[in-house]
């Protein structure tokens, strides 16, 4: 039992799923959770919220976090239009009614062209009770870089307005640098097999690649 053994030598406060998928596909989910439970911790997971799983969301322990993928509400940016935002909403109404005490958090991707959107995304947010964790994208190479990513004044333009209107999980005033990341410090990956891993990011890890992420 993986997170016993963490348990004894570490404080642990809950656990993200994450792997390349829709994590409630899984066929032992439910099993899953239940194991997380009864450690008394509480789940993170992401989902693109198109599907609606009641049977999932009610095992879910108190106080756990669902992070929607959502990157906009009216004119989403076709390099990542994934689904229709519509269905995304309404799985969240429903979540909301059904769990009222699961903290559920919308999740942008901050593109080029973002900005027109955060408005009506903050909007949203403020309507659904929700939180706001908007994100930027991780690229595999410099073009796609160059391409995709927003510039400073978008990123902390769209971070303010959506401030005015609703909570905000995250502040994106300053561009990333490449490789810059704080995660290994407080976050460890622990693949199925047992492996840990100071970083979520390792592309030979998550899918057996030969190459990793690109240099810039």
């Amino acid at each position: 039992d993986i997170l016993k053994k963490f348990m004894k030598v570490t404080t642990i406060r809950g656990v993200n799923l994450i792997g390349l998928g829709e994590p409630m596909m899984h066929p032992d989910f439910i099993k899953i959770l239940k194991i997380i439970e009864k450690y008394g911790l509480a789940v993170c997971f992401t989902t693109n919220g198109t599907i609606w799983r009641k049977d999932v969301y009610e095992a879910l322990p108190p106080n756990s976090t669902i992070y929607f993928s959502l990157d906009g509400v009216t004119d989403v940016p076709k390099e990542m239009r994934k689904v229709d935002p519509q269905i995304v909403i309404q799985t969240i109404k429903k979540l909301r009614v059904l769990r009222p005490n699961v903290n559920i958090v919308i999740q942008p991707v901050l593109v080029k062209g973002f900005l027109k959107e955060a408005l009506p995304y903050a909007k949203l947010a403020r309507e659904l009770n929700v939180n706001i964790h908007p994100t930027v994208p991780v690229l595999g190479n410099k073009k796609d870089f160059d391409k995709l990513f927003p510039n400073d004044i978008e990123i902390e333009s769209s971070d303010i307005i959506m401030k005015t209107v609703t909570r905000c999980d995250s502040n994106l005033f300053v561009r990333p640098q490449y490789r810059s990341c704080f995660d290994p410090f407080h976050l460890l990956l622990v693949t199925i097999d047992g492996n840990v891993y100071p970083c979520c990011y390792i592309n030979t890890v998550r899918t057996n690649k030969s190459e990793c992420f690109g240099d810039y």
